[in-house]
C-alpha cells in the first residue's frame, strides 16, 4: 500500500480521514488503492471512470504518465471519459457510445474526427492537430453568424487572458 500512495504522490495522505481530502486527492487516494490490488497480477486490468475528474492538469498528466508506463509493462486500461481532448491525448483506441450504442470504435487518430463527434456529442466541434504533436483535438465550432474573436496574435493561443478591449476574466468569461 505504501508503495502504491508513493506512486500517485499521496503519501502524506495516508493518516487523513477521508472527509477531509479534496475531490483530487480523493482520486489519488483510489488509484492508489488499485494500484495496491493489481500489485502481482499475472495480467492486471485497471477500469477507470473518469480519472481526471477534480484533478488539475499537473496531477492528471502524472497520473496519465503512471497509467501509460503499467500499460507499457502489460497492463489493461479501460476509461470512461467525457473529455474527449483528454481521452485523445492517452488513448490508443476510442469508443464512443451514446444511449448504450455504439457509435465508432477504433484507433485515435481513425476514429477522432467531426463527423464523430458530432454524432456524440450533438455538436459540431472542429478537429485540428495538437501543436505539441500529431495528437487530434477538438473545439466548439462557432455558431453561425457569430464572429470570431479579434486575433490576439499567436500568444493568445497560449495566454489565457482576454483579447485588449475585449472585456471578460482570463478565464474568458464577460
Amino acid at each position: 500500500a505504501a508503495r502504491a500512495l508513493a506512486a500517485v504522490d499521496a503519501e502524506l495522505l495516508a493518516d487523513r480521514r477521508v472527509e477531509t481530502l479534496s475531490g483530487g486527492e480523493w482520486q489519488r487516494v483510489l488509484l492508489a488503492r488499485a494500484l495496491a490490488q493489481m500489485d502481482g497480477a499475472a495480467t492486471p486490468l485497471f477500469l477507470l471512470d473518469e480519472l481526471a475528474a477534480s484533478l488539475d492538469p499537473a496531477r492528471a498528466e502524472e497520473l496519465f504518465a503512471l497509467l501509460e508506463r503499467r500499460r507499457r509493462a502489460g497492463a489493461a486500461l479501460l476509461q470512461a471519459a467525457h473529455d474527449c481532448n483528454l481521452a485523445a491525448r492517452h488513448a490508443t483506441r476510442l469508443v464512443g457510445l451514446r444511449a448504450g450504442r455504439i457509435l465508432f470504435d477504433g484507433p485515435v487518430r481513425t476514429v477522432f474526427t467531426e463527423e464523430n463527434l458530432r454524432a456524440l456529442y450533438d455538436l459540431p466541434l472542429r478537429v485540428f492537430r495538437h501543436p505539441d504533436g500529431d495528437v487530434p483535438q477538438a473545439l466548439p465550432a462557432l455558431a453561425r453568424g457569430t464572429a470570431p474573436a479579434e486575433d490576439c496574435g499567436p500568444a493568445a493561443a497560449r495566454v489565457p487572458a482576454p483579447c485588449p478591449g475585449r472585456g471578460g476574466d482570463a478565464g474568458g468569461a464577460g
